[in-house]
């Protein structure tokens, strides 16, 4: 079976979850693999709330996730949903203060990019807007220096802002420190952004693959084949997990690759 859905999805071949571990949990993504989820199931997923509102999280509630799941990574289905989730996220964890500064950050996480999942014209893209906080997550997005972690998807603590230099400062969580400075995206029509992205949501698609602690699976967007399996496989049991859904939560959120 083939994950896909334009741009935002790569295409992988699904065969067995080896990450697995226990008899309830498998049977119940063998079902997400082939087929929509029963009653039992469906009622055991929308049992998962990660918080109590049937819409978009509010600030309160992804700051309460992250204080209580501080090892979950909350995956979307959509890149508007990512954005949506990390904009809570430091409106929540960061209340008190105004940002250090606004920079052009990355240009593939900006849903504006793209229209009826397909990326616009070089001509057409623009980075997206990310305010600065000091002990924020970012993850960066380019493969600069592998002898120091610089690669993409390595995600980082903001440790502050070098005004002077316009460079930003962060932490891996391997515990390399450096500067991030403005790349040229030779890629991408040489537009220049810092390659780093709010790092408290991604979308499923960038997790292809990946073996998580825990995920929080927010699908905000119904109907897609594939997604909340492999969105819920990244994890080994039952207990690690949470789901949740603008609106209740029904078997068009979890359709199969193939029907």
């Amino acid at each position: 079976m083939v994950l896909a859905h334009g741009r935002a999805w790569g295409p992988t071949t699904l065969h067995e979850a080896f990450r697995c571990k226990g008899p309830a949990f498998w049977k119940l993504l063998t079902q997400l693999r082939t087929a929509r989820p029963d009653k039992k199931n469906l009622k055991f997923l929308a049992s998962k709330k990660p918080w109590t509102g049937g819409g978009p999280p509010s600030p309160d509630d992804v700051r309460r996730l992250l204080k209580s799941r501080p090892d979950t990574t909350v995956l979307t289905i959509s890149r508007r949903g990512a954005q949506a989730v990390n904009n809570a996220a430091l409106e929540g964890l960061f209340p008190r203060y105004p940002p250090k500064v606004w920079i052009d950050a990355d240009v593939e996480s900006n849903p504006d990019n793209y229209e009826r999942g397909e990326r616009k014209a070089l001509e057409a893209l623009v980075p997206s807007k990310m305010p600065v906080y000091v002990n924020m997550q970012v993850y960066l997005t380019r493969n600069v220096r592998k002898d120091i972690d610089f690669v993409n998807g390595m995600q980082c603590r903001v440790l502050g802002w070098d005004a002077q230099a316009a460079a930003l400062r962060v932490e891996t969580t391997t515990g390399h420190r450096f500067a991030v400075w403005p790349w040229t995206d030779t890629d991408l029509g040489n537009i220049v952004y810092y390659p780093v992205r709010p790092g408290y949501a991604s979308t499923v698609g960038r997790f292809q693959g990946a073996e998580l602690p825990h995920v929080t699976l927010y699908i905000d967007a119904p109907g897609v084949p594939a997604a909340a399996y492999t969105g819920l496989s990244r994890v080994s049991t039952g207990k690690d997990f949470l789901v949740a859904a603008n609106g209740p939560l029904t078997a068009e959120h979890s359709v199969p690759a193939r029907e």
